[in-house]
């Protein structure tokens, strides 16, 4: 899943449910290697570009004024909500695939 793919379902649940999202965090191998070492980022590489954005996701939250009251999704409606993204992806890996085809 792309990366652009993934902040689409995020923006799409937080106006489902009426909440903020605090900040996006990219996937890294250094969080992989922290994890297999027993460490967080910051312990485990803590001059990484990964461990900035943890402590820039920290200091966001720290200093965000605003309040949300979120509005949470029933189950059927969840349900609902994450069948639609399942076609959604489906179709845009579909795209994809057809992209490569020669």
């Amino acid at each position: 899943m792309t990366f652009s793919a993934q902040k689409d379902i995020l923006k799409d649940f937080v106006d489902q449910t009426d909440s903020t999202i605090a900040g996006f965090v990219p996937r890294s191998l250094t969080v992989t290697q922290a994890e297999l070492s027993g460490k967080t980022t910051i312990e485990a590489d803590p001059d990484s570009t990964q461990a900035d954005v943890y402590r820039k996701l920290a200091k966001d939250i720290y200093n965000n004024k605003d309040e949300y009251v979120p509005s949470p999704l029933e189950s059927d409606e969840l349900k609902d909500w994450a069948e639609s993204w399942s076609d959604k992806l489906l179709e845009l890996k579909k795209q994809e695939e057809g992209d490569f085809k020669i």
